[in-house]
């Protein structure tokens, strides 16, 4: 997917400008246009040259600082101080040199009179565009203080999920590290003392032991080999999952996986319906919303599925049908977002429906890495246990043969 710059029209010859992210050119300007908008220019979007305008890698502003920023600006709107003073103020605090820049760079350009988004806008690497679409219907519906506190808060949940993932995933990873080392460690190092003493002695070897000589072997002779071949199947992969065909057919077999097929989906939904939520509590239009809410799903078949909503959506059809039509969204969600929209509560059925799916997701993952820990301690005890047996056989051979 790429991004591009477009300016455009409205109905009412109204100048939008903006991001939007595409397959290619034509996709952009077709996408636009089932926005009711009139193209005057589409533009692939140049990727930013390390500087100022980057982000985490090339900047050192991490998403904890972007959220701490938010949070403070928050605030202090909230208790009356006009925005110009906020960020003059905020920046005085900052210790980030690189984010003290931006700030002061922004505080100039609201002082001159130009809107906050607008200032957000001019840092893509920096700034993601979820915030800069929120703040900008935050300026429109003057509840910026609201919009900001609410970005703050998805971030903070955002991140939750985010270590709560990684610190479950850790034991589990360090167990696959650890049998892989050890493998490695009695195949290259230990194994290959034993080899010329058990074939100088002419004794038949057992299966297991000569299964694992020549494992050996391999690994010694053609570890190079082995570790190019990896990286080349890696990099031919990644190019592959890069086209539309391979993409599709990727994402489609991990929906299929089991268990992780359904965990994939859930992640995938509490990803949409959170970005879709604190938008429409925002005041973003919902097309707008379903627009930013495909962008940061993951996976293709999911995002397909979002478009054909969106472009039934622009006929005036109801959002709670056109995603029951799809046939792909779980009932309980179908249900959640028709009664919001019969209540005039989307924002708040989305909230719901996320803090659902995403204990749903946690309770599922956890079940998932509690029951690899055994599996894992099993297997490792299997390949030491199957290495020990081999040589112990070995050597009794080895013991028949002299006597």
């Amino acid at each position: 997917m790429e991004k591009y710059k477009f300016r455009a029209r409205d109905a009412i010859g109204k100048v939008h400008r903006g991001i939007i992210t595409a397959e290619n050119l034509d996709e952009a300007v077709h996408t636009l246009k089932e926005q009711n908008y009139y193209p005057v220019v589409v533009a692939k979007q140049k990727k930013a040259q390390p500087g100022l305008a980057s982000r985490d890698v090339f900047t050192g502003i991490s998403s904890k600082e972007i959220m701490l920023f938010c949070g403070q600006l928050a605030t202090l709107l909230n208790a009356g101080v006009s925005i110009v003073a906020g960020l003059f103020t905020i920046k005085k605090q900052m210790k980030n040199p690189r984010f003290q820049k931006i700030a002061a760079d922004l505080e100039d350009s609201v002082s001159k009179g130009h809107a906050f988004s607008v200032g957000l806008a001019k840092y893509p690497r920096v700034f993601p565009s979820l915030l800069v679409y929120m703040v900008k219907a935050g300026e429109e519906s003057g509840q910026l203080d609201k919009v900001l506190q609410n970005y703050t808060e998805f971030m903070e949940k955002k991140e939750a999920v985010k270590s709560e993932i990684k610190n479950a995933m850790m034991y589990p990873i360090f167990l696959v590290i650890l049998s892989v080392g050890i493998m490695v460690f009695l195949l290259v190092y230990v194994l290959p003392k034993f080899i010329t003493i058990l074939r100088d002695s002419h004794a038949k070897l057992p299966l297991p032991t000569r299964m694992m000589i020549q494992a050996s072997e391999f690994l010694q002779h053609y570890y190079i080999h082995l570790f190019l071949g990896t990286i080349v199947f890696l990099l031919i992969f990644r190019q592959l999952i890069k086209t539309r065909k391979g993409r599709e057919i990727w994402d489609q077999t991990k929906l299929k996986l089991p268990v992780l097929g359904n965990l994939t989906f859930k992640m995938a939904l509490v990803h949409f319906t959170s970005v879709f939520g604190v938008l429409i509590s925002s005041g973003v239009p919902i097309l707008r919303a379903l627009e930013m809410g495909q962008n940061v799903v993951n996976n293709v078949i999911f995002t397909n599925k979002l478009k054909q909503v969106s472009r039934n959506l622009t006929l005036g059809k109801s959002l709670g049908d056109e995603i029951a039509k799809t046939e792909f969204f779980p009932p309980l969600f179908v249900q959640m977002v028709s009664v919001g929209e019969e209540t005039g509560r989307l924002d708040k059925m989305m909230e719901q429906v996320t803090e659902f799916y995403n204990k749903e997701t946690n309770d599922t993952l956890k079940r998932l890495v509690a029951s690899l820990e055994p599996v894992m301690l099993v297997v490792m005890a299997l390949l030491v246990g199957f290495i020990a047996v081999s040589l112990v056989s070995a050597l009794m051979s080895v013991l028949n043969t002299i006597k």
